[in-house]
């Protein structure tokens, strides 16, 4: 065993014991070896009771514990521990600055179990207010969570382009004379594994700044961008596209016959492509099907198709804007309208509004409305969906809301019929009118309930309930190849940022994008309506 993998036993021993409040003397005994056995560069492994308590720090119960991983790979209390560990609780361990007391408090008194529910917990502004933390601590880390995640070689692609953009502008200028983005990332696919450039370059392997060469071959180099984006770069003949790329592009298309190589001279974007082919364009984010290919939808839904923003949190629940910073920035990036849906009183943890809380917000609505005449600000409320499928609030306080979003957020553990029972009981409630992330998925860190999704789509048709599009990153929810059968259903949707902050809103471009990729037209989107027109679509009778 290498002293590395053996030294990380150790501290992962000593760590888990922690954890779980075992001898505090043993802690602090493995943590003693720990700190002397990572200065050691002899094999560790081949050393005997007497030469480890030889080195400072290492006690004879210490050395026997070392010496029984370094021959067996691990030891019993180890095995034992990690056995009654979530992985995604042992995952924490990776973030810096974050460790064992920490992450017991998020696992036991929070009740986060991986490294994407603490991202989406600091997101969302729920560990500022606990004991112990605050707003600084949350950045903190958030920041270092973000960076373990993708330091994995997994982005979601919101996370990602902001990389991609500072990455091409390091291509600008160097050895590269052109540069096109391809596979996943070009598709805007959710999830990115593979960052792939086609590349037209006068040196190879070409200098780039912050760009460190790991591999390379006489086409392919592959590298690290800024110690943390894995790229892959294929070169690429001047004016001839390599067959390896028409192939797959090709095939990413239609699957069908293609343009000889030899024709490709002079093709400088993928629209070209089509037109030597004879084929009418189909957007990249529609490339994952062929029966979407096909369909090739007229009037995929755009950005500026998007004229309210629907689903936002204030300070009144657990946001960190006021209503009026929310609908001035909103405004300034252009939107009719906002509709506020802070919490449910059932949502404690997120500071949820009790029924005296909900008067004074609407006060304040109503107050506000008279600052801004050309923007209509609508009362709304993302109702918590109880474990028997009923609403928070009595009917009486419901009718006071422009439109009520139903969301899961509590007793997530359900088997397929008890989720869709709970689903279905809450989307026949007279007052349900939207139902929110209707799988309870978090990207890269929580699989969503099980749900029947035929049975939850029939039971939205026939109640005249939207379904959301939950536009945060990590949510996406409904997933986008679930779209296409919703809206022939006769689903309506909508496109919402579930927004935390102000800034939040702008994920509004990434539930948009999760919408092309589902083949989602504008007319079934109903905050690309006129806020009139949005509000009568969701009508009861």
């Amino acid at each position: 065993m290498e002293n590395s993998v053996l030294v990380s036993k150790v501290k992962l021993y000593a760590d888990l014991l922690e954890l779980h409040e075992g001898d505090p003397f043993k802690i602090r005994a493995l943590r003693n070896a720990y700190s002397s056995l990572k200065k050691v560069a002899e094999p560790i492994n081949q050393m005997d009771t007497e030469a480890l308590t030889g080195i400072p720090g290492i006690g004879k119960a210490s050395a026997k514990i070392i010496e029984t991983i370094a021959r067996e790979g691990s030891c019993l209390d180890l095995d034992r521990l990690m056995a009654i560990t979530p992985e995604g609780v042992m995952e924490m361990f990776n973030i810096k600055g974050v460790g064992p007391k920490r992450i017991s408090r998020l696992w036991k008194d929070m009740n986060i179990h991986s490294v994407g529910e603490l991202i989406q917990f600091c997101i969302e502004n729920r560990l500022r207010s606990a004991k112990g933390f605050g707003e600084k601590s949350q950045q903190e880390i958030l920041e270092k969570s973000l960076l373990y995640q993708n330091s994995r070689g997994k982005w979601l692609y919101a996370r990602l382009n902001p990389l991609l953009v500072e990455f091409e502008a390091a291509l600008v200028g160097f050895d590269i004379i052109e540069f096109r983005l391809t596979g996943q990332a070009f598709r805007k696919e959710q999830v990115v594994d593979e960052v792939v450039y086609i590349v037209d370059a006068d040196v190879w392997p070409p200098l780039i700044e912050d760009f460190v060469v790991k591999d390379e071959s006489e086409s392919v180099v592959k590298g690290t961008f800024r110690e943390i984006l894995n790229v892959t770069l294929v070169l690429c003949a001047e004016d001839v596209a390599s067959e390896a790329f028409v192939a797959s592009f090709a095939e990413e298309v239609d699957r069908g016959d293609i343009p000889e190589v030899s024709d490709l001279k002079g093709l400088k974007e993928d629209k070209d492509f089509f037109t030597l082919s004879g084929k009418k364009y189909i957007p990249p984010e529609l490339r994952w099907s062929r029966s979407l290919c096909e369909l090739n939808p007229e009037n995929l839904i755009e950005p500026e198709h998007i004229r309210g923003v629907v689903h936002t949190h204030t300070l009144y629940s657990d946001g960190i804007h006021t209503i009026k910073e929310m609908c001035s920035y909103a405004m300034q990036l252009g939107y009719e309208y906002i509709a506020i849906s802070d919490h449910s009183q059932s949502a404690v943890y997120a500071n949820g509004l009790q029924v005296e809380r909900v008067l004074q917000q609407h006060k304040e609505i109503d107050a506000l409305a008279k600052e801004f005449p050309d923007f209509r600000i609508l009362k709304s409320i993302e109702s918590d969906i109880k474990s028997d499928g009923s609403l928070d609030y009595e009917d009486d306080v419901l009718d006071q809301f422009d439109f009520v979003i139903g969301s899961i957020h509590s007793d997530l553990n359900m088997d397929i019929e008890k989720a869709t029972n709970r689903l279905i009981k809450a989307i026949e409630h007279p007052y349900m009118n939207m139902l929110g992330h209707m799988t309870g998925r978090l990207l890269l860190a929580r699989k969503g309930y099980p749900v029947d999704i035929e049975k939850v789509l029939d039971a939205c048709v026939r109640n005249k309930v939207v379904v959301e599009i939950n536009a945060n990153p990590q949510r996406l929810d409904i997933d986008y190849t679930l779209m296409r059968k919703a809206t022939d259903k006769g689903v309506q949707l909508s496109i919402n940022p579930d927004a935390h902050s102000k800034h939040g809103i702008s994920d509004i471009q990434y539930g948009v994008i999760a919408a092309r990729c589902g083949g989602v037209e504008r007319s079934v989107v109903i905050n690309s309506y006129p806020v009139d027109e949005f509000l009568k679509s969701m009508q009861k009778q």
